[in-house]
């Protein structure tokens, strides 16, 4: 599978500890060939997501939730740096799948894993309402210490190509406990922020320096709830399904100011539950954003009973189909287009045919399946076409090319198929009576060359 990868030029790429990322002028350039994880960082050295392994699954009967029935196989990665883009080159090896029974290949969907910018929580009590305050949890929910405490956060989407089709986008967040310690559950509630605000200094009073909320503890669309999970006493990674907000992100970047997560019925609630933050935490602890999506094909292939390609759909960037027709009896290829998606307009053609149509040698080959004809058009130009004559050795003797003029070019061999001239240059070769059949190459009509004793 080939994706390709809109990122930011200003971040940078690791797998484990190890940079895989330059720049091309101002681009962003990757390089690495491999199956690990791969993280991008800001150059304040912040995580900001990474690209999971990618796996293959063998399913060898229908339910791919019974070990028994699938084998694993982490697939390889290559990436390609071309005309300032990335791609991403994903598969499996020949081995394995050689090794399998008959079965189906499952490739997992492409997986972007997004860490926050920021993430605060919010205290509304008498002496922590108007403090800025950073830790490595968050807390959501209400107690004696705290009040009432919120807990915000914010995603730079800016990597997410806008044409890609997103499945799924979760919040993670990893639910460490509980203060005071309390074995009651409660619903927490995801919101979707309605104000910009400053991560250097807000609080449960203001959003910015002297700018205070609206509403103390968040400007929030309360009309609309995004998700809603329970944390009860079984500790661990929690999920909030939140495509809706994430599509409207995409669809409204200026007004992605982050969501903000709280206790429902708050006012009920007499503790908090406590998530890892960002601040001095693993990246595998920290609360993500898991988005889920189809990647762009940069072509899709359709075939024929004997596996050849007889059309390819090229991607929404190229506006591009080619089709291919084939000899039914030599598989031979007799005819290939190129046809502008949009108005289908002619880009490119060719066909094996005899120039005039009138012989019984339709395909354009001879028996021994030589190319004897290519006649070929671009756009709307007047077609051309180049006739191949050849030896009794299959070896090319002459190739005509008509155009508005005719032009010829000829080919002679020695008796060894060494070739003496092509296009009006001489070749000569270290085979004469004065030599052993060495087929050494001394002179192409323009060089000379001489060869050391090994040859």
């Amino acid at each position: 599978m080939v994706y390709q990868l809109d990122l930011p030029d200003s971040l940078e790429a690791f797998v484990e500890n190890n940079k895989v990322s330059s720049k091309d002028g101002e681009r962003l350039k990757l390089t690495y060939s491999g199956n690990g994880k791969m993280h991008f960082k800001s150059v304040k050295n912040k995580n900001k997501f990474f690209i999971p392994e990618d796996i293959a699954f063998w399913d060898y009967g229908n339910d791919l939730t019974d070990a028994s029935n699938i084998t694993v196989q982490t697939m390889w990665r290559e990436f390609y740096h071309v005309d300032g883009k990335n791609y991403l080159v994903t598969g499996v090896s020949l081995k394995w799948l050689y090794q399998q029974p008959r079965g189906t290949i499952v490739v997992d969907p492409a997986i972007a894993t997004l860490y926050t910018c920021s993430d605060y929580s919010l205290f509304s009590t008498t002496n922590l309402k108007e403090v800025h305050y950073v830790n490595s949890t968050l807390n959501v929910g209400n107690s004696a210490t705290t009040g009432y405490a919120h807990s915000i956060m914010k995603f730079d989407l800016s990597s997410i190509n806008l044409s890609t089709t997103i499945l799924n986008a979760d919040l993670e967040v990893d639910y460490i406990g509980t203060s005071p310690t309390s074995t009651t559950a409660f619903n927490i509630e995801c919101f979707k922020l309605e104000r910009d605000w400053d991560p250097e200094v807000v609080c449960w009073q203001y959003a910015a320096a002297g700018d205070g909320w609206t509403s103390p503890g968040g400007d929030y669309d309360a009309m609309n709830l995004y998700a809603e999970t329970t944390f009860d006493n079984n500790l661990g990674k929690k999920l909030f399904s939140i495509l809706s907000l994430v599509d409207f992100w995409r669809n409204n970047p200026e007004q992605n100011y982050g969501l903000l997560l709280k206790a429902k019925n708050e006012a009920s609630v007499d503790h908090t539950k406590r998530m890892f933050s960002s601040h001095g935490n693993a990246a595998e602890d920290q609360p993500k954003l898991k988005i889920t999506y189809q990647g762009e094909q940069l072509a899709q292939y359709s075939y024929d009973a004997e596996s050849r390609p007889v059309e390819v759909i090229y991607g929404s960037d190229n506006n591009v189909t080619e089709t291919n027709r084939y000899d039914e009896h030599r598989g031979w290829l007799l005819e290939r287009t190129y046809v502008r998606n949009s108005d289908g307009s002619n880009i490119y053609k060719f066909r094996t045919d005899h120039p005039d149509n009138t012989t019984e040698d339709k395909t354009g080959y001879d028996v021994v399946g030589n190319l004897k004809y290519v006649k070929y058009q671009h756009k709307n130009d007047n077609e051309e076409y180049m006739e191949f004559n050849y030896d009794n050795h299959s070896q090319l003797e002459s190739c005509v090319y008509v155009n508005e003029t005719t032009t010829t070019w000829s080919y002679l061999y020695d008796d060894n198929g060494n070739i003496l001239s092509k296009e009006g240059k001489a070749f000569s070769y270290e085979n004469g009576a004065a030599f052993p059949r060495t087929n050494k190459l001394l002179s192409d009509g323009t060089r000379n060359f001489a060869y050391d004793k090994a040859g």
